[in-house]
């Protein structure tokens, strides 16, 4: 195989490969435009925590979350250190507000692997923010793994 040196073919293929290049950032301004219209996001977050029944103290750790569109998945974990057993809620604040209009709009679940506690999670409508609800069987410090997700309204 023999590599032209005709300045007029290597023109041609310069003249080639900057329409291809041409046509790769217009389909790369059209994808970024579409995955803006689809409100593509995902990140991490340290979420703000607030004691609300019968915690004495808790910790939160780095979250992550995925939206698509006007749902948001969140997951990660937190430590609770409660001052007696039963009923315990403890509110974990949005990486993406929303407006939630009924508990219903935010849902999910949490357990701890140690000693078989789980609860369930729903949204607060005063304040636009998860709750943690479980009956305590201690008053240990103890680290449950979560996910929930809600829509931003």
């Amino acid at each position: 195989m023999t590599i032209s040196t005709d300045t007029t073919v290597i023109q041609g293929v310069r003249k080639g490969l900057e329409q291809v290049k041409s046509l790769f950032d217009s389909l790369i301004t059209d994808i970024n435009a579409e995955i803006t219209a689809l409100n593509l996001d995902s990140g991490t977050y340290t979420p703000t925590l607030t004691n609300t029944t019968n915690v004495a103290a808790s910790t939160a750790y780095l979250c992550q979350y995925m939206r698509i569109g006007s749902v948001v998945t969140v997951s990660g974990k937190v430590d609770i250190d409660t001052t007696s057993t039963g009923n315990t809620l403890l509110e974990v604040s949005l990486p993406i507000a929303s407006n939630l209009a009924n508990t219903q709009n935010l849902a999910g679940t949490f357990a701890n692997d140690a000693n078989d506690q789980q609860g369930a999670i729903y949204g607060n409508t005063t304040n636009d923010r998860a709750i943690l609800r479980y009956q305590a069987s201690s008053t240990t410090n103890t680290g449950f793994f979560f996910t929930f997700t809600y829509q931003i309204i």
